[in-house]
């Protein structure tokens, strides 16, 4: 039996009366990288908003390891999914390590030093198969 960490069915969003995602279906496999392409304008960016509840669809269901995303806590969301995303204003010269050193924060709370754990969980890419990484 495969095991998802999302899936989508059927979901359908609108600005108004312009649709931008139709009856979209899709399944994310545990521990594998996807990729989401598709032209400018093509709803990429409002799928992702859906997923992490930026925006609520219109209809069709959300799941994440099979829980309705509406059933999901805000907090518990931010330690399932995170987002980078394509262009930050950030003025600060942050390494790649920092930017994924963020990721853990709703794992160690805000202001709060990562241990060893967290050191080994960035360094092995969240138990991701990935390539070293450099700054």
């Amino acid at each position: 039996m495969n095991r998802y960490a999302a899936e989508i069915d059927d979901l359908c969003f609108s600005y108004g009366s312009r649709n931008i995602l139709k009856h979209i279906s899709l399944k994310f496999a545990e521990n594998r990288i996807s990729f989401i392409m598709g032209n400018n304008g093509s709803g990429k960016t409002t799928l992702l908003k859906n997923i992490m509840r930026f925006l609520s669809p219109q209809s069709g269901s959300i799941r994440i390891y099979g829980r309705e995303i509406s059933h999901i806590s805000r907090y518990s969301m931010s330690r399932i999914i995170s987002c980078v995303p394509q262009a930050v204003n950030i003025n600060a010269d942050f390494s790649v390590m920092d930017y994924l050193s963020l990721g853990r924060t709703p794992h160690t709370g805000f202001m709060n030093r990562l241990g060893s754990k967290d050191y080994e969980i960035i360094d092995s890419g969240g138990g991701m198969k990935l390539e070293r990484f450099g700054d």
